[in-house]
């Protein structure tokens, strides 16, 4: 599925592919003989098979999307910022992040830097993590809501792809990441797919 998120000051091209469980030995096969040969490693280098699907899929998805927006072709090589967010070599000018779970892959390309992340909606709570993760009134939002384990999904995230935006990585004060003045400089776009099994959010700079 292909779309356009628009933003106040920007527009994210997204792409999403949820038929990962479907593919095939054949079907992997045929997407490596389209690979570069040092993405071809890297996804040969999972032990398990669903792991080197979502790593050569993620890269023939970004590699498409990436024709189609912006006309780039050939061979994509990255390079990484400082806090280790992969940037094009050859395009500095176009942002991607790329995202993935068992179920669904979701990439994403901007004129200006992004964040996205796709997550699983969980069967049940953990509550570790809940408490880990989450502040008061998050907690409050998760539990209180119609389907808990949606609402956890759906701000998991939200702080997953802020992170990515960054370049940050997940941190320790997860808890108390939205502060008064991050969500008074970002924008995010969730959305819901239930009957799917997943959620996934689109974060940028306002």
């Amino acid at each position: 599925m292909d779309e356009i998120i628009s933003f106040k000051n920007t527009k994210v091209n997204l792409k999403l592919a949820d038929d990962i469980e479907s593919i095939t030995e054949k079907d992997f096969d045929e997407m490596l003989d389209r690979l570069p040969d040092w993405q071809r490693k890297k996804a040969l280098s999972y032990y398990f098979f669903p792991d080197r699907v979502l790593s050569a899929k993620s890269f023939l998805l970004l590699e498409e999307q990436l024709k189609e927006c912006y006309g780039i072709t050939g061979n994509i090589e990255f390079e990484y910022e400082q806090k280790g967010k992969p940037i094009l070599k050859e395009n500095r000018d176009v942002h991607f992040n790329i995202s993935h779970c068992k179920k669904a892959i979701l990439t994403t390309v901007s004129t200006t830097p992004v964040g996205c992340d796709i997550e699983e909606i969980p069967a049940e709570l953990n509550m570790n993590i809940c408490n880990y993760s989450f502040n008061e009134n998050e907690l409050k939002e998760i539990l209180n809501g119609d389907n808990p384990c949606v609402e956890f999904a759906r701000l998991w995230t939200m702080k997953e792809a802020f992170v990515k935006l960054t370049g940050e990585g997940i941190t320790e004060n997860l808890p108390n990441l939205f502060s008064e003045d991050v969500i008074n400089r970002i924008s995010f776009k969730t959305k819901v797919y239930e009957e799917k099994g997943y959620v996934y959010t689109v974060c940028v700079w306002r």
